[in-house]
């Protein structure tokens, strides 16, 4: 009997074809790429479900804070025609600083009829603001989130009227700091949960290979080895 075909039969190589890989192997690493595509397509269908889950959460968000710059808005508005005629700085100061007591109100500020800044909490705020108008509800102008002093905030703005009159103008910012911290949740989740998926594929992958070489390692062995009769 010969060693070489002893140690053939013990290791239980199979036959290989051109390539140098058994008819196993090829089904193993077959087997292998059909999984990690089936957790690639679960991967994007979770991440698909979750991101719409999120945008409507956000989008709710986004609603509810306009809403509450609306009424605030109109409710500052509707204080300020009178003491804005009559120039009663000292009581549009005290708005201001009523309304600014809100944890929600990051920057209020108050002009007249000529675009003059009348009252404020930060006159660099005002004069930084981007007052690209995107949307009206129950006429207050509001406009997309924008990053003021590092710190992301959605605006409003309102007219002051008397007598149907315009006299000036409100402007109001909100803070907006929560309404995009889910995505950025879900973006750090869907990266890190792909990473580990082709960090685990990878260690199957290197482990058949460390398998497959020890396999032709055993094989060369075992053909180097003389006849014994």
């Amino acid at each position: 009997m010969r060693v070489g075909g002893f140690l053939y039969r013990g290791l239980c190589i199979q036959k290989e074809d051109g390539n140098g890989m058994s008819n196993t192997q090829k089904s193993e690493t077959r087997y292998t790429l059909n999984k990690f595509f089936l957790s690639l397509a679960v991967w994007f269908v979770a991440c698909l479900v979750i991101y719409g889950l999120i945008y409507i959460q956000e989008n709710n968000q986004t609603q509810q804070l306009i809403l509450t710059g609306v009424a605030i808005s109109k409710d500052i508005s509707s204080q300020s025609g009178l003491p804005l005629l009559e120039k009663n700085f000292d009581l549009l100061g005290e708005f201001l600083e009523e309304i600014t007591a809100k944890p929600e109100v990051v920057f209020a500020s108050i002009i007249d009829h000529k675009n003059k800044l009348i009252a404020y909490t930060d006159q660099e705020q005002f004069l930084t603001m981007k007052k690209h108008r995107t949307g009206v509800l129950e006429n207050v102008n509001y406009w997309q989130t924008s990053v003021l002093n590092n710190q992301k905030v959605m605006n409003f703005s309102s007219e002051i009227t008397f007598s149907d009159t315009r006299v000036g103008e409100v402007f109001i910012s909100l803070s907006a700091k929560n309404m995009e911290r889910l995505r950025q949740l879900f973006f750090y989740f869907a990266m890190a949960s792909l990473l580990l998926i082709f960090i685990m594929f990878g260690v199957v992958r290197y482990r058949d290979c460390l398998i497959w070489l020890n396999e032709k390692s055993a094989q060369m062995i075992a053909k180097g080895l003389p006849d014994k009769k």
